[in-house]
């Protein structure tokens, strides 16, 4: 339960600062210009490789390895939420927009804690099924975060929108207090600073293709996200709507599939799974057309349904890849992040560019761009996977 509990509050606040936000600048009128800029609060996942080694490197005193970081971190982002709180979207956008990136980096580092005592805690033949409850979580966060919260914002406003997410964000606090880290999660650190941070660099020699791959393989999929929040509200749908539909519905559909999803890559093997997946992904793109052209009821519940059925597995598979490698070496926190970095940045500016895109060519334009990126990702899924023993 902890693994879920820390995986869902990381994209607590997070699914509240760049979804449920952006569909309430969009209902005020906002241009999709203005607000995507805001999708690059994300770049902090991408950027975290930068000081994963330091997590790797030091431990908290008495307090575990990881679990000391965990709960250090955990408590700033219930600190950085109540700071937000008081504060007016009307009047004062650029520093929430400036406290929201504190807080995402904050969740990011805490992020590479998580994977790091994931990645040790579990063996090869679990990994599956933990990446699958990763997804689970995520999607519990952003269908509280994003979806819930911005249901209940007409009722409960700003400020208590904040402190919902702050005491659920504390929750999870409370149960690392009565975690105690096993003596195998403690990784024996490299001798000095710069032996671990030039494994930001050697991880990726011979690995051009799995680089090539962690950044094109979810691409498309994230790109049709970007549009999805403003696509509703241009077509006429009221907040609450949004919630339900993208964050509440599409969330209960992607904890269901993120599950699956790691039951798939534990019986059907990873290889598999990952051209079956891509392949899907293709599918699952081209089912969110009619939306684009029609924000009827039909149409966006179907869209929606694809895309929460489809992400969760692309997801699962890429990072139980990346778990794989990073459970080879002796930093398992910079090895995993350095690798989901990578694809976080491409994400980042994916859908900061989705945005001023589709004011140019349309949604329609944009998901007929994400197809394409996501046909090569499956050339590069197979090609890939030729000649590899992925294992199960």
């Amino acid at each position: 339960m902890l693994i879920i509990s820390l995986y869902t509050t990381q994209l607590l606040g997070m699914g509240f600062l760049m979804v449920a936000v952006i569909a309430i600048l969009r209902e005020r009128d906002t241009s999709l210009a203005d607000l995507g800029w805001l999708y690059l609060l994300g770049l902090p996942w991408g950027l975290k490789f930068l000081w994963a080694p330091l997590i790797d490197r030091f431990a908290i005193p008495r307090l575990g390895h990881y679990r000391g970081w965990l709960l250090i971190l955990q408590a700033l982002m219930v600190i950085t939420l109540l700071i937000i709180a008081p504060q007016s979207l009307d009047q004062n956008l650029t520093l929430i927009a400036t406290l929201g990136a504190i807080f995402i980096t904050l969740s990011a580092t805490q992020d590479i804690a998580t994977d790091a005592l994931t990645t040790t805690l579990f063996h090869h033949d679990e990994r599956g099924l933990v990446n699958g409850m990763q997804m689970a979580g995520g999607q519990l966060g952003s269908l509280i975060g994003g979806g819930g919260v911005l249901m209940l914002y007409p009722l409960i406003g700003w400020q208590g929108s904040l402190y919902l997410l702050a005491a659920l964000t504390a929750i999870c606090w409370l149960q690392l207090l009565f975690f105690h880290e096993p003596a195998h999660c403690t990784i024996e650190s490299p001798q000095t600073i710069r032996d671990v941070f030039m494994r930001l660099f050697s991880f990726w020699r011979g690995r051009s293709l799995w680089f090539i791959l962690s950044i094109f393989y979810p691409f498309g999929l994230c790109m049709t996200y970007a549009i999805l929040t403003p696509m509703l509200v241009d077509g006429g749908w009221t907040l609450p709507e949004v919630g339900f539909a993208t964050n509440i519905l599409g969330g209960v559909i992607g904890i269901a599939t993120g599950l699956l999803g790691g039951w798939l890559i534990q019986h059907w093997g990873r290889k598999r799974c990952l051209i079956g997946f891509a392949l899907l992904q293709i599918v699952g793109l081209a089912a969110m057309l009619p939306a684009a052209f029609s924000a009827n009821t039909v149409n966006v519940y179907l869209a929606l349904t694809a895309y929460y059925i489809f992400y969760p597995l692309v997801i699962a598979v890429l990072y139980t890849l990346m778990m794989d490698k990073a459970a080879k070496g002796t930093t398992p926190g910079t090895d995993y992040t350095v690798q989901i970095s990578i694809n976080f940045i491409a994400v980042a500016i994916g859908a900061s560019v989705a945005l001023p895109l589709a004011e140019a060519i349309g949604y329609q334009g944009v998901i007929f761009t994400a197809i394409v990126i996501a046909t090569l990702a499956a050339m590069l899924a197979f090609r890939y996977s030729h000649n590899r023993r992925l294992g199960r």
